[in-house]
């Protein structure tokens, strides 16, 4: 939501543009933050009470965002969004997997659906103007947002789920969903801090809207019918299909000055999001089922890692090589990544009679 409102907070608090910047990755820090948080505060207080605890954080956050005119204050309640955003994460997947399959795998593409379209609908409201009024309206959906967690969420859910060992992290389906969300997350951070720029060449800030928006939008469909596709392949191939073709888009857009073409691009590109990272987290999940939350953390910690990485490594080898060198980059890390599979999973399995040589 911030990116619309950066440069009109930029005025208010009076930054360079270094420090503005800092602002803005304040967020991505507090959210590293918060997985833990929230890993602990599941455990021991219940999604429930976690949800409220994030919904208020939010609204303190926001409103300090909306009404202060000071660099530090500001800084703060950016760390502050974040926090509450990586427990608020960590608690819905915890509720997500309280169901049984195969209303898991259903559930866990709706958590992923919902997560696009926010990021759909966040910039919109940066556009109302300023700094004052998107902060505010976002206040407002928090308090809407908490009032009904206090009336339709359950107490006591997540509450059964456990940590696990070290040898919960070293199972093949954690280090596999980790790996790949790490690669997604690193390309959805190439696009979202790298192309903006190449995008900028011809959209103002509305038209950026409507770019990153046909991206949200197209995640938010893929991720809410991911489920469905599972019976072609299994989530694991989802993922690693998905990440192999998530950089072709990139390389479209490159090699064409034509805007109606970059708008199908990301379009595709939101398709393959939603699809890949429900399929990862449906791998998570099914790996650890009750034993989660280290794993979850540690898989929401690489996709934090990922998204912070993307920008630097999009921008470098644009300079270097030009703006179809990060798409070409993604592809080949995917197709170097192919060796590592997840753990045999139903769908993916081959009939022993109809096995041959060179199959899976």
């Amino acid at each position: 939501m911030l990116a619309p409102a950066l440069p009109a907070l930029q005025r208010r608090v009076e930054v360079t543009d270094v420090v503005a910047s800092a602002l803005y990755a304040g967020y991505s820090f507090g959210t590293m933050v918060g997985f833990v948080i929230g890993g602990v505060a599941v455990r021991r207080l219940g999604v429930r009470n976690v949800l409220l605890l994030a919904m208020a954080a939010h609204v303190v956050a926001d409103l300090t965002i909306a009404l202060s005119t000071g660099a530090l204050a500001v800084a703060a309640a950016r760390v502050g969004q974040g926090t509450a955003s990586g427990a608020l994460w960590i608690a819905v997947v915890a509720a997500a997997v309280a169901a049984p399959e195969p209303q898991r795998s259903k559930r866990v593409g709706r958590l992923v659906s919902i997560y696009w379209l926010g990021g759909v609908v966040g910039p919109v409201m940066g556009l109302l103007g300023g700094v004052t009024r998107p902060f505010l309206v976002h206040a407002g959906v928090a308090v809407v947002v908490a009032v009904a967690v206090a009336l339709f969420v359950a107490g006591g859910v997540g509450q059964r789920l456990d940590w696990g060992g070290l040898e919960t992290l070293r199972r093949r389906g954690v280090v596999f969903a980790s790996v790949w969300i790490a690669l997604l997350a690193m390309t959805q951070g190439i696009w979202y801090g790298s192309f903006s720029l190449r995008f900028a060449a011809v959209f103002d800030q509305s038209g950026l809207v409507l770019v990153y928006g046909l991206m949200g939008l197209g995640a938010s469909a893929a991720a809410a019918v991911a489920a469905a596709a599972y019976r072609w392949g299994g989530p694991s191939r989802t993922v690693r299909v998905g990440a192999l073709v998530a950089g072709a888009p990139m390389v479209l857009v490159a090699l064409t000055d034509v805007p109606a073409l970059w708008l199908i691009a990301v379009t595709i590109a939101g398709v393959v999001f939603g699809f890949a990272e429900s399929g990862a987290l449906n791998v998570l999940t099914r790996t650890v089922p009750t034993s989660l939350l280290a794993a979850l953390v540690l898989y929401s910690q690489a996709w934090a890692a990922g998204y912070l990485l993307g920008p630097l490594v999009g921008s470098s080898f644009a300079t270097l090589a030009g703006w179809a060198a990060p798409g070409t980059f993604v592809i080949v890390a995917a197709a170097l990544l192919l060796k590592l599979h997840a753990p045999a999973d139903p769908s993916e399995a081959v009939p022993a009679h109809s096995r041959t040589r060179g199959a899976p």
